[in-house]
């Protein structure tokens, strides 16, 4: 009895040291580099656009939609998510 308490203790604790999640879809480290790559940066004041220019058509409209459906087939364990990540970094011109 003894034993098992000491084997399960031990046990717990290496869980608990786990930094990555046990269940990862095939396509959960490319997702975490792109949504880090794709993080737009802050704001600044001098790259405002002056009134009467019309603002430039924003990039994510054109992958957000692919990255939103790349998770969630990465959240179902499908490796299709490889295609519209492969689809994503051609758009962003990578």
């Amino acid at each position: 009895m003894k034993a098992q308490v000491i084997c399960l203790s031990v046990l717990a604790v290496a869980l608990a040291g786990q930094t990555t999640p046990l269940r990862a879809g095939p396509c959960s480290e490319d997702i975490a580099v792109l949504d880090e790559l794709l993080r737009p940066p802050p704001p600044s004041k001098s790259k405002r656009p002056r009134s009467g220019q019309p603002a430039a058509p924003l990039p994510e409209a054109r992958y957000d939609p692919l990255l939103a459906q790349a998770k969630k087939l990465d959240a179902e364990n499908n490796a299709d998510c490889h295609r519209l990540i492969d689809e994503i970094l051609l758009i962003i011109g990578m």
